[in-house]
């Protein structure tokens, strides 16, 4: 059995090297990017670092897990994005930053709340994989089928994690 690691925010170098110790075990590493909205706390915030200096922190650790040959997820998992939802700018920061993450560390996937950033990614770097986050809630077939056109993967919803017989019906969609 493998797992996906979520890389938090305020990662410290141990729990990197913890990572890389048991990358054999370890499927994936999904994390969130910079002060991009996420659904997630800020970025290594409390430890007094300014905010370029966290930055600079996260962009070494990343790094660091991309040379020990671990795929990587980004997080674009807000439930909201305020004003900028829909607009030119944020697409042009969403793939600003997909472009960035890609081309400095490899990119497997993206995992999102928001159909239309899975579409984006989609359409804009058909190499990686979208898939729906975990907070979207779905938990039917049904649900999947709806999605199927924007995402290629899904986290089901957190209360079917013990219910096998649903796992199994929505593994075998």
């Amino acid at each position: 059995m493998k797992y996906i690691v979520g890389y938090p925010t305020n990662a410290d170098q141990n729990f990197v090297n913890d990572i890389i110790a048991n990358k054999d075990h370890i499927s994936e590493v999904y994390f969130s990017f910079g002060s991009m909205p996420n659904g997630r706390s800020a970025l290594m915030a409390g430890e007094g670092l300014t905010e370029f200096e966290r930055q600079r922190k996260q962009l070494e650790q990343l790094d660091t897990i991309c040379a020990a040959g671990l795929p990587l997820n980004l997080l674009f998992n807000a439930n909201c994005y305020g004003a900028e939802s829909q607009s030119r700018a944020l697409f042009e920061r969403i793939g600003q930053t997909v472009d960035y993450i890609e081309s400095s560390f490899g990119l497997a996937s993206v995992t999102t709340t928001s159909p239309l950033i899975a579409k984006f990614v989609k359409n804009n770097f058909p190499n990686i994989a979208t898939r729906a986050s975990v907070n979207m809630e779905i938990g039917t077939v049904q649900g999947m089928d709806y999605l199927a056109g924007y995402f290629d993967g899904y986290y089901m919803k957190r209360e079917l994690n013990r219910d096998l017989d649903a796992v199994a019906q929505l593994s075998a969609w």
